[in-house]
């Protein structure tokens, strides 16, 4: 009886073990809550994520619409070719607070009406982050767009530079 006792112990402290070390930690913009569960990424929030693709975001820009292109990538991305005048905001890949911080940090130069359009590296997760933590601090998701294929799916030397030409959005 006592071996019985003595096993049936020493398994569950080994299940407990193991589940307590199976346990992520939670990501940023997440809480662990309701119990322990883990909240998923930002990228995976149920957003109705908008796009434009290249040709669409330099149709805007040969019109002169009125557009805000943010820049998400770090300053090496940026440098090595970005949309000219373009609001280098260098938050991705959006995925701690600090880099939260720099992105919350550009919302009051964001306001207004006039769409925005984030440049992350692909297209993907940094910048479905980036709109996530737009949206959480109030600006309107019917103005956020992420550019398809992002800053390595831009192929217009018309409108590439190199040039540090960051304008801040009036």
């Amino acid at each position: 009886m006592r071996k019985l006792l003595s096993l049936t112990m020493c398994l569950i402290m080994a299940i407990s073990l193991l589940a307590g070390c199976s346990q992520a930690s939670a990501p940023v913009g997440g809480s662990a809550a309701g119990g322990g569960s883990v909240a998923s990424d930002r990228a995976d929030a149920a957003i109705n994520w908008q796009y434009k693709t290249a040709d669409e975001t330099k149709a805007m820009l040969d019109t002169k619409e009125s557009v805000i292109i943010l820049d998400s990538r770090p300053d090496d991305m940026y440098t090595k070719g970005h949309i000219p005048g373009a609001y280098h905001v260098p938050s991705y890949p959006v995925d701690t607070q600090e880099l939260e911080k720099v992105l919350k940090d550009a919302v009051p130069n964001l306001q207004g009406d006039d769409p925005i359009v984030i440049v992350c590296k692909t297209g993907n997760k940094g910048a479905k982050r980036a709109i996530s933590v737009l949206q959480d601090e109030g600006i309107a998701a019917e103005r956020l767009f992420i550019l398809e294929g992002g800053g390595e799916g831009w192929k217009f030397p018309e409108y590439t530079s190199t040039v540090n030409d960051s304008v801040v959005p009036k």
